[in-house]
């Protein structure tokens, strides 16, 4: 009963008040609009959520600063039918995203090292070693001919050169997943569905898929936490 009369008391004021009480809350609402353009924002960085004193905030703190490198990644994975085809994506890939300074601040290939370039070889089971070098040793005749001209005649001149050999009783058993390639690659291309020839298949065999079939690449976006996507904006960057 007093809650009703206290209720009624409120309207009644209101009512003889209206212009008053219409001032009154505009000028709040001012106010508070403007307190809040000063001091109210949005922060999505969500380790903010924790106490930084935190034991374990703590370590997460030494970890990232020990390796930056692992921080906020946007892993960009490539997939092709060709192991040449992948690579130039994920090479030419790398190389806009690194020149965008504005959106990425690092961008490095995990698989696309150096290193891993010169003495990959070394990782490999010695079986798989010496199936490989024995490809390549064999392929030494085919490989001259097209040092000496890299180009369709070189690469036909090759091929003669193997046919003489079949002329003259050589083993052609090395030379079997090339011939077999390339007769693909000409008769597709004859039939009007040309299809790229991987050489890296041809010549390394199996080993062309040892690594797997995708190519990586690693960006660290330039995050502004003042948005609710931080790293949106690299996201639709037009690289």
């Amino acid at each position: 009963m007093q809650f009703r009369r206290a209720l009624v008391a409120v309207i009644d004021l209101c009512r003889r008040k209206a212009w008053a009480i219409v001032a009154a809350g505009t000028l709040l609402a001012g106010f508070a609009s403007f307190y809040a353009a000063g001091h109210l924002g949005v922060d999505s960085e969500t380790d903010r959520l924790f106490a930084s004193n935190l034991p374990w905030r703590q370590r997460m703190a030494a970890f990232r600063a020990d390796f930056p490198q692992f921080q906020n990644l946007l892993v960009a994975v490539i997939d092709a039918r060709q192991p040449e085809a992948a690579e130039a994506t994920a090479i030419a890939l790398a190389e806009m995203l690194a020149a965008d300074h504005a959106h990425f601040q690092s961008v490095r290939r995990p698989d696309g090292l150096d290193f891993f370039r010169r003495a990959g070889m070394l990782f490999l089971d010695k079986s798989k070693l010496e199936t490989s070098l024995d490809r390549i040793i064999d392929a030494q005749p085919f490989l001259g001919e097209l040092t000496k001209d890299p180009s369709a005649r070189g690469l036909f001149a090759a091929l003669a050169l193997v046919a003489r050999g079949i002329e003259e009783g050589a083993d052609i058993a090395p030379y079997r997943p090339a011939l077999s390639a390339f007769d693909e690659a000409i008769a597709a291309a004859i039939a009007g569905r040309p299809h790229p020839l991987s050489w890296t298949r041809l010549l390394a065999g199996d080993l062309a898929d040892e690594g797997g079939p995708y190519k990586f690449v690693l960006a660290q976006p330039r995050l502004d936490h003042t948005q609710l996507e931080p790293g949106g904006t690299a996201l639709r960057a037009d690289v």
